[in-house]
């Protein structure tokens, strides 16, 4: 991978971050500026393992690629040379600055293997467990990082990560299908390519933002201390996405469903000056 001469490696994974996730960058700049270059790193992170089902066609070179992240950090914990590699850089510093468990990164890597397969999800259970795994994996790492080990916290986390995932999967549903899949359970890729939004779209979408509102509500309900806010906030951008789904009748092609940048920012600093997501 190559980095601008001039862009050192947290400017490039600021930049990685920002351009492919705005949302969850927006959270990293509300959170204490200690912490914000080892939360950059994580994302930057995610979005590289999150970008392989979409960048290869072959299951093996996605494999492939995954166990190159797992040797990276094979890398970092067993104090190794470290490869030359701006987000693995950045990572490592992030990990020996927070004592990040391998674990965490381990049980993410092996919750993506699925992005490489063409077929949706098989259940609604198997989707929300992919959505914890990884959306709610990252911020439980999220927490780490912010030296939170409250469990309640943790599994409020791991509920609004898992909503923010629901919506990030409703928000790409044109795009996979253009790549060949769809993740939603029943949605027939070819049929959704050849006919549009219909009515079986519609009713697949409405479940998952139902599931989607659901782990927000449960997160509202557990005890989450006032410094775990800036990973807290996501739940007021997916209610926000949530929303406008609605509001176009569950079609997540429609254009209003994207629209909205500038509120959503200022209801992420509201939020943030409340306390309160």
């Amino acid at each position: 991978m190559l980095v601008n001469e001039e862009e050192t490696d947290a400017e490039y994974c600021a930049s990685l971050t920002l351009r492919y996730d705005r949302e969850r960058m927006l959270c990293v700049m509300l959170a204490p500026e200690k912490v914000r270059p080892a939360l950059v790193a994580l994302l930057a992170w995610n979005h590289e393992i999150a970008k392989v089902g979409e960048i290869v066609t072959d299951p093996m070179v996605g494999l492939i690629r995954y166990q190159w992240w797992r040797d990276a950090l094979e890398e970092i914990y067993g104090k190794k040379s470290i490869r030359q590699h701006a987000v693995v850089q950045e990572l490592a510093k992030a990990i020996e600055m927070h004592g990040l468990a391998q674990e965490r990164f381990d049980t993410i890597l092996t919750a993506r293997e699925p992005d490489l397969e063409t077929a949706p999800f098989r259940s609604q259970e198997s989707l929300d467990a992919y959505a914890l795994a990884t959306g709610g994996g990252i911020l439980m790492l999220w927490l780490d990082i912010l030296g939170i080990r409250q469990q309640s916290a943790h599994d409020a986390a791991q509920h609004v990560g898992a909503a923010w995932a629901l919506v990030g999967i409703l928000r790409s549903i044109h795009h996979q299908a253009h790549l060949g899949r769809v993740l939603l359970p029943h949605v027939d890729v070819q049929e959704l390519l050849q006919h549009g939004f219909n009515d079986d779209v519609a009713n697949a979408v409405e479940i998952i933002c139902d599931l989607a509102e659901e782990h927000i509500a449960l997160a509202r309900r557990m005890s989450v201390p006032p410094e775990a806010v800036s990973a807290m906030l996501l739940a007021v951008s997916a209610e926000d996405y949530l929303k406008r789904i609605r509001k176009a009748k569950y079609n997540p092609f429609d254009a209003r469903v994207e629209k909205g940048r500038a509120i959503r920012a200022l209801k992420l600093w509201w939020a943030r000056f409340r306390g309160h997501y």
